[in-house]
């Protein structure tokens, strides 16, 4: 899987890919609580015991990590699929992740936002 970067300080070294997973973890729970539009990186720098600086390093702006918890999703959701095609006696309903209810309807709206507001966070 790609890791996007972009704004952040890319890196293979597997602490920094751990670390990285732990922030997009600290972001859905904190997705499954809340509303994009009162998702905060302070607050997912709180939960996954990093710095705010340490987010921003790893994964970027507040875009790029919501951006990534979707694509984690998407991927979680493809790997469901690609089971449940590959077992002949999985159900053939696949459940979506908490983060992609309403979170994700309104992610969209957050992120044109932030677009228009110069993506601060």
């Amino acid at each position: 899987m790609e890791v996007r970067t972009s704004g952040a300080r890319p890196s293979s070294a597997p602490a920094s890919v751990r670390r990285r997973q732990e922030i997009i973890d600290a972001a859905r729970t904190l997705l499954r609580e809340r509303n994009a539009d009162e998702f905060v990186v302070a607050d997912v720098a709180r939960v996954a015991g990093v710095s705010v600086a340490t987010v921003y390093n790893l994964v970027g702006t507040r875009d790029r990590l919501l951006l990534a918890v979707l694509e984690q999703a998407v991927s979680d959701v493809d790997l469901a699929i690609a089971s449940s095609d590959s077992s002949p006696t999985a159900s053939p309903s696949v459940s979506t992740p908490a983060c992609c209810g309403t979170t994700c309807r309104s992610t969209q709206s957050s992120a044109a936002s932030s677009s228009a507001s110069g993506g601060r966070s």
